[in-house]
């Protein structure tokens, strides 16, 4: 299990740095650093059925009334084929996201209100003054999408986008979903897309409207936009909508009447499905519509007891956002050597999408008495994805960069960091998900030739941290944390 190895070697190269800082250099000379990138997008496809002659605004940003706040820009309009020509743009080095909106234009011979239209967003990569984006994609399905990245800029579009797909359809098989494919053409049902996910956009935007016919408006264009306005609300914050949201009930009701009497809407549905079912070029494959859906499953549910290598633990309480870990009688855990793993028992096996994330490790080292700090570890795996379809498997990612730090009790510093050269995969046990400690050690030892601090007598505290997206909760409380911590762990010498 590399994932573990990788933090292993992190581990083992900062334990083996003596701290030998850079020196302070007194020269003057200064290089600019620059503040803004350049982005150069090849098309932007807007579609509701195409939507022509409408002004697309651009923006890194959505207001508080759900709509672009533009960036300055020449006039940017959809041509007769709901496409716009090239655009080039420059935005603070900073932005990760860029937000985009139509504005006014027809839909199927219907005009749209002129303060009126849907949205699409992409993301940027951190690094780099230039970009290129081959397309961006403006839709029913982007404008939901670009809401809930609104309020967690911090979660992939990849894991948005299929945690809004899915309470509503079955997938059987869930990769990276790529919102702004130029696979998708914009193609008016009732024929149906082939080519990649294509298909999928095209069913999950029909969904969305033939839902919109339970709301008000003068017609389905009207009726769709006042549908997404919701999401300006239901937009969640652990997850693609909150408890309740009115957008998921009707949708809701579209997979439920798909599901049971598909007879009673457009064939187009069922067709679309089967074409996914059976497609050799799709990422995401449905393979049937959910009844009843229940609100997504945004969190791990665990129980409260785990393993610490042989050592029975429980879970006990939430602090500062993190877990605790104790002994069964809550008090500090006293091991007999350094753990083999650390194994957490899963109460529910729900499927869940794929998460992009990172996992940052601290350790802090004490002496005997345990009330002198001598050494804080800090590692971050940046990214990490975890894949729950089945079993608990973490990836790291080709290109995820491991970086370290060490600081010692006399204020020295040092760091090291690393780029994993290629993707690497590990499953937890079935109803587990599995961290096993004394792998990593010593295989950070092998690959770095050195060795581990000796542990014994001495007292630590080790804390594990998900970023965004990866949530857990002890049973059923509904209470969410990110981070497990385990303080003042001894090592009995």
């Amino acid at each position: 299990m590399r994932i573990l190895t990788r933090l292993g070697i992190g581990l083992a190269a900062i334990l083996a740095l003596q701290g030998c800082g850079a020196s302070n250099g007194s020269g003057t000379d200064t290089v600019a650093v620059p503040t803004t990138r350049s982005v150069s997008i090849s098309e932007i496809l807007a579609v509701d059925d195409k939507i022509l002659g409408a002004s697309v605004q651009i923006g890194t940003s959505l207001g508080t009334d759900g709509k672009v706040v533009p960036l300055n820009l020449p006039a940017i309009t959809t041509a007769q084929d709901g496409k716009t020509s090239r655009v080039d743009l420059s935005v603070p080095l900073d932005a990760r996201t860029l937000y985009f909106q139509t504005l006014g234009g027809t839909s199927a011979g219907v005009s749209i209100a002129a303060t009126s239209g849907f949205l699409g967003v992409a993301e940027l990569p951190e690094g780099g003054t230039a970009h290129t984006l081959p397309r961006v994609n403006i839709n029913p399905f982007s404008t939901l999408v670009a809401h809930v990245r609104s309020k967690n800029p911090a979660l992939s579009l990849n894991q948005i986008a299929i945690e809004a797909l899915q309470p509503f359809l079955t997938t059987t098989q869930s990769a990276a979903l790529d919102l702004n494919s130029s696979d998708y053409s914009g193609t008016a049902t009732p024929v149906i897309e082939t080519s990649g996910n294509a298909p999928l956009f095209q069913l999950f935007n029909e969904m969305i409207k033939e839902a919109a016919n339970q709301e008000t408006g003068a017609n389905g264009v009207e009726r769709t936009l006042n549908l997404l306005d919701r999401m300006q609300t239901e937009a969640g914050t652990q997850g693609a909508y909150v408890t309740n949201s009115v957008f998921v009930s009707r949708v809701s009701s579209i997979s439920s009447s798909l599901a049971s009497t598909p007879a009673s809407l457009p064939a187009y549905f069922s067709q679309a499905m089967q074409i996914l079912a059976t497609s050799s070029t799709a990422t995401v494959r449905p393979s049937t519509f959910v009844t009843n859906p229940a609100q997504v499953v945004n969190r791990f549910l665990l129980d409260s007891s785990l393993k610490v290598g042989s050592v029975t633990s429980v879970l006990t309480n939430i602090s500062d956002g993190s877990m605790n870990i104790t002994s069964q009688s809550g008090s500090a855990l006293i091991l007999l050597t350094i753990p083999d793993s650390v194994i957490f028992q899963r109460l529910d096996a729900t499927y869940k999408p794929l998460i992009e994330s990172e996992l940052n490790v601290k350790m802090d080292l004490f002496d005997s008495t345990g009330s002198n700090l001598t050494d804080t570890i800090l590692v971050t795996i940046k990214p990490v994805k975890i894949d729950a379809t089945s079993v608990f498997t973490m990836i790291i990612p080709t290109g995820s960069v491991i970086t370290g730090s060490r600081t010692q009790a006399n204020g020295s510093q040092a760091s090291a960091s690393s780029i994993n050269p290629s993707e690497d995969r590990y499953p937890s046990a079935t109803g587990t998900i599995t961290i096993p400690v004394q792998q990593l050690i010593s295989q950070g030892e092998s690959s770095f030739g050195q060795t581990f601090p000796d542990l014994n007598g001495r007292i630590f505290d080790l804390k594990f941290t998900f970023g965004s997206g990866v949530r857990f909760s002890k049973g059923t409380d509904g209470t969410s944390f990110s981070a497990f911590d385990l303080k003042k762990g001894r090592i009995q010498p």
